[in-house]
């Protein structure tokens, strides 16, 4: 399928972009939620709210980076060149008119009237798929499928 993996980049793209805009907020919440506890009166009440706030704060950003690599990531692989062989960044069609891509875990996606699969690598699926060439077959979860094309 022509455009299946630019159109599925863009769709996660938008995805990511949408994840690190909600993170964006909520570290802007949490750190206005650190300063008006600063304004606070002292004690160990006071120390425990702040230090729940801050870990939050700490995980939130966390994730925020990790969206970030995700986008990163995105932005380097190549949409249109054919692969001899699974990668992460792989997007593979199978003989059962099934797509999945290895690279951020996001489930399901659809693009260009395809469902896709985005799965991490190291998702047990990724597992079997990586380093695997057009025309291999694979078996997992009782399922069986040959590789017809790697983009």
């Amino acid at each position: 399928m022509e455009g299946l993996k630019e159109a599925l980049k863009n769709e996660l793209k938008s995805i990511l972009n949408k994840k690190y805009a909600s993170y964006q907020e909520a570290v802007n919440d949490l750190q206005e939620s650190l300063e008006s506890e600063g304004r606070s009166t002292a004690g160990d009440k006071h120390d425990t709210a702040r230090a729940m706030v801050h870990n939050e704060l700490d995980k939130t950003k966390k994730s925020m980076m990790e969206v970030r690599k995700q986008l990163e990531f995105l932005t380097q692989i190549s949409s249109t060149k054919q692969e001899d062989k699974v990668s992460v960044g792989s997007l593979i069609q199978t003989d059962k008119k099934t797509y999945y891509f290895i690279g951020p875990g996001l489930g399901m996606i659809k693009a260009s009237n395809a469902t896709i699969a985005c799965v991490s690598p190291t998702a047990p699926i990724s597992q079997q798929l990586l380093n695997k060439a057009k025309g291999d077959k694979i078996s997992f979860n009782q399922l069986s499928f040959e590789i017809v094309a790697i983009w």
